[in-house]
């Protein structure tokens, strides 16, 4: 994201740092390959039978905490074809990366060297940065 500072005219770069993409769980990667051709009838099903025929007393799962459990059942019960099919598409999702950008600090020219290098070390740790306002 760039703009510039108000009242400066100078440019800033709101530096999103290149991370490698975590890799996809088994059961999450095994979602994004099928789950509208195969696996949502199955499990919107399952899930529509579990909450008709629960017994009395009996705590229904979240659907989300449902979907997850039966994935990997279903999962388990593939045929080696599609099984490698999803630890391929596991790997590519783990070997792709997100763009970077160049950091640029407002007033890095009266700055110096050290405090640049000091306000990128601190940037570096920051875990998120929201756009909601």
């Amino acid at each position: 994201m760039k703009g510039t500072s108000p009242g400066t005219g100078k440019r800033w770069v709101l530096p999103l740092k290149t991370h490698r993409r975590q890799a996809l769980a088994s059961h999450h990667a095994y979602s994004k390959l099928f789950w509208k051709t195969k696996l949502k009838p199955i499990i919107d099903g399952d899930y529509s039978n579990l909450k008709k025929n629960l017994p009395e007393g009996a705590t229904l799962p979240g659907k989300v905490a449902f979907r997850n459990v039966r994935l990997k059942e279903l999962l388990g019960e593939e045929t080696e074809m599609i099984k490698e099919q999803v630890e391929e598409f596991v790997k590519q999702s783990a070997d792709k990366e997100e763009p970077a950008e160049e950091l640029e600090w407002v007033d890095a020219e009266e700055l110096g060297e050290e405090e640049v290098a000091r306000r990128n070390k601190l940037w570096d740790r920051q875990v998120y940065v929201s756009f909601d306002h």
